[in-house]
């Protein structure tokens, strides 16, 4: 698990980087605001998806609680939803 503890800080960072450079540029291809929306959105997400990876961390010594297991399957749907959101943005922009 510690390629994935890893990634779940690296990713965040990436796609922050990855937004801000062409933003900073301060001229913009041709692009769809409603792509930027769901990029914008996604990496918000990306960022509360960390925090709900952290906490399912610290629950980690209760193996069959509830409120992890609950974590986890947040974890897992938010991951779906950002995934949705990534390839919507790479399709209109």
């Amino acid at each position: 698990m510690r390629w994935h503890y890893l990634l779940g800080f690296v990713l965040p960072a990436a796609a922050l980087v990855h937004g801000w450079i062409p933003m900073a540029a301060g001229h913009m291809p041709r692009t769809s605001m409603t792509g930027l929306w769901l990029a914008t959105f996604a990496l918000g997400l990306l960022f509360l998806q960390l925090l709900i990876g952290l906490a399912a961390q610290r629950l980690r010594s209760e193996s069959n609680s509830v409120a992890r297991l609950a974590l986890r399957r947040t974890h897992f749907v938010t991951m779906l939803v950002i995934a949705a959101l990534a390839l919507s943005h790479m399709l209109l922009n």
